[in-house]
């Protein structure tokens, strides 16, 4: 069933739309530079979605024609129209697909509309098997957003009893508290073989490929919170600013209790929010964003309780296993400290079975898997290097805090041309001898260190991401270069999940890879 309705719209704001959709055209388009783009991997999401329900239907059917996307674009002019949908296909972005006619743009658009023409429809917070409402909002060039109005018919895997959330309809941060942990586990692991599918299709999977370890907490376990608001010019009152996390339609909610949220943030968010409302009559027009870290508070008589320290530049401390690491709260550290343990007896674990006398931390930051991975290893001596150069003076700290500073040193460099080093070249390094462990950001390697990991060839290659998509696209170009290289081959003996991130879409992955 679809439900539509013209918002009128002067020439005049045609025109405006219309430049808008041009300066902003990238937003709607697929980006062609990164394969792993957002727009590009929904866009394979789309096809596959497409091949499972509609095996006969040509991508160009689902093509959304300029002038309908010009339609949509600006958000207080577009059309109204609600559409029945039943979500067929699990995105990776934690809402669902379905399909509709696009016969509901008869009228918006001067373009002809094919007969049996259909609209890819994006709804958040929905799972396989729901039928639900929605609204349409954004279309891009393959794909159209949607709001989720209501749940006319719910997927026997949802369960709204589960959520815990009373701002889960519309914050943006968890995307699966309606679903059991299982569920969430399963669904994960296969976005790890999606990945690896769409971006490293030459490796082989079995049935546990991806298989995902389960989190000691599934709430009040993110060390880490970022607030924001955003400042008008014509604000009046400021009790009414929101202040919290992305809306999933637009702007910001307001959110005063995050579940998921460690218990000593949660204590100290509401006078963070009475003091941030407090000084916005002093502040300009624009975002804000807060900062809260969930830290270790010990006193003088050797008692220690959590705390929460709130703003840039303080000293975090932070209990992981059985180590302790310092790093500026405005720096990188993994937001659940919980699991971070299981992620370093599972490497530990692999490496039993190799002899060797280094280890390289590439991407360091504060030091954590070069101080965690030197304690009860067999390696004589473990590097870090870090282009950041607190990050490296937290690391050396952090190693000799927890009795490492002999075994670990650092080095303040780009990982790009790590071993081009002098601190490297001095010791004669062989990959022989080597364990390489990267965690890049969610952006992925580059080509040019893949290159020099290749050339240097170590027996162990440990790639943490939390974005399976750039690891696999990452992997699957280090086999490209050996493959076009007479040198050493690497297998990739490894691929497993830790579920970092419970109630949301994101997951940790951890790929092994071995030289052969």
């Amino acid at each position: 069933m679809i439900y539509t309705r013209w918002a009128s719209t002067s020439a005049r704001q045609t025109k405006q739309s219309a430049r808008w959709l041009k300066r902003l055209g990238k937003a709607k388009s697929r980006d062609s530079k990164d394969i792993t783009s957002r727009s590009n991997v929904l866009f394979y999401e789309v096809q596959e979605a497409l091949r499972q329900v509609h095996p006969q239907a040509k991508v160009d059917t689902i093509a959304n024609p300029v002038d309908l996307m010009e339609a949509f674009y600006v958000a207080r002019h577009r059309p109204f129209v609600e559409v029945d949908v039943d979500i067929v296909f699990q995105s990776t972005e934690g809402g669902g697909f379905g399909f509709v006619p696009k016969s509901y743009a008869n009228g918006l658009t001067a373009s002809d509309i094919p007969s049996g023409a259909l609209t890819a429809v994006y709804v958040p917070k929905c799972v396989v098997g729901d039928r639900v409402r929605a609204k349409l909002t954004v279309h891009h060039q393959t794909h159209t957003e949607a709001d989720l109005v209501k749940v006319l018919e719910p997927s026997p895997r949802r369960d709204d009893n589960l959520i815990v959330c009373n701002k889960f309809d519309r914050c943006s941060g968890c995307t699966f508290q309606m679903v059991s942990y299982e569920d969430q586990l399963q669904t994960k692991q296969s976005f790890i073989q999606r990945a690896y599918r769409y971006f490293y299709p030459a490796l082989a999977q079995d049935e546990g490929f991806g298989f995902v370890v389960e989190s000691p907490l599934q709430y009040s376990y993110r060390n880490k919170l970022t607030p924001h608001y955003k400042l008008r010019k014509d604000t009046i009152d400021y009790d009414e600013v929101p202040i919290g996390m992305l809306d999933v339609r637009s702007g910001t909610v307001d959110v005063d209790h995050c579940p998921i949220a460690t218990p000593a943030i949660n204590k100290a968010l509401p006078f963070v929010r009475r003091q941030a409302r407090e000084a916005m009559s002093e502040q300009s027009p624009r975002e804000y964003t807060l900062l809260l870290r969930d830290s270790l508070h010990v006193e003088a008589n050797g008692n220690h309780r959590q705390v929460c320290l709130e703003g840039p530049n303080k000293i975090i401390t932070q209990k992981v296993g059985k180590n302790l690491f310092q790093f500026n709260s405005a720096s990188f550290f993994q937001n659940n400290s919980f699991i971070m343990p299981d992620i370093i007896d599972y490497i530990k674990h692999f490496l039993e079975g190799y002899q060797y006398k280094y280890v390289i931390d590439a991407y360091c930051g504060s030091g954590y898997f070069s101080v965690a991975l030197a304690k009860g290893t067999d390696a004589e001596k473990t590097f870090g290097i870090e282009i950041d150069k607190e990050s490296i003076k937290y690391a050396t700290h952090n190693a000799k805090l927890n009795g490492m500073g002999e075994k670990v040193t650092f080095v303040q460099g780009d990982a790009t041309n790590m071993f081009d080093r002098v601190e490297f070249k001095e010791l004669n390094l062989s990959g022989d001898d080597t364990v390489v462990v990267m965690d890049p950001s969610r952006k992925g390697s580059t080509p040019q260190f893949m290159q020099q990991l290749y050339e240097f060839g170590p027996k162990v290659v440990v790639y943490v991401s939390c974005n399976v998509m750039t690891q696999a696209r990452d992997l699957a170009m280090l086999e490209r270069i050996g493959k076009e290289s007479d040198g050493v081959k690497y297998k990739v003996s490894s691929v497993v999940g830790f579920d970092l991130f419970p109630q949301t879409k994101h997951v940790e992955t951890v790929a092994i890879l071995e030289r052969i």
